[in-house]
């Protein structure tokens, strides 16, 4: 199993640790982080790479030869609905760009 810090405010999901576990990923979760702030897990070598739902900590973790994950969000509400989170898929993009997807 490959260690992934999990960048998000909430824990991790039942469906998110189940589709990463699939994929070969235990997750960490290390709370919130300011995706327009250095991310210190992009530097720990303890993790192989970063998950989060931003799509600029994946582009950090990349820049810090990181693998990066990306949950999709299948149950978005309306305007003045409750925030949710139904995951639907797990991309995985690695430095190199081989990107491998993992639907739910």
């Amino acid at each position: 199993m490959e260690r992934f810090a999990f960048v998000s405010r909430h824990a991790p999901t039942q469906g998110q640790i189940e589709l990463a576990s699939r994929a070969g990923i235990e997750l960490v979760h290390v709370g919130d982080r300011d995706a327009f702030r250095p991310i210190p897990e992009a530097m720990d070598p303890e993790f192989q790479g970063i998950i989060g739902v931003h799509p600029l900590v994946a582009v950090k973790a990349l820049k810090n030869d990181k693998k990066a994950g990306v949950f999709e969000n299948i149950s978005r509400p309306g305007p003045d609905g409750k925030p949710q989170f139904t995951v639907g898929r797990l991309v995985v993009v690695s430095p190199c760009f081989e990107i491998r997807e993992f639907p739910l």
